[in-house]
């Protein structure tokens, strides 16, 4: 069993420290890295719309792909 390592973060402009495997670090680096190429491509669509609303709507997004 792989021991957990911390991790630090940041998305949408939080910091986080999570605690990962060595394995699945990458894969969780890279999840945040989409998630915030993602908000900032639809910031730039929308604007207006409240951050919270368009963190749902990136979400949804990223559940289809």
């Amino acid at each position: 069993m792989s021991e957990a390592i911390p991790v630090d973060l940041k998305v949408l402009g939080h910091n986080f420290r999570l605690a990962t495997t060595q394995e699945k670090q990458p894969e969780l680096e890279r999840a945040a890295q989409l998630l915030n190429e993602k908000y900032d491509e639809f910031r730039r669509k929308a604007p207006r719309m409240e951050p919270s609303k368009l963190i749902i709507v990136v979400a949804l997004e990223l559940m289809q792909e």
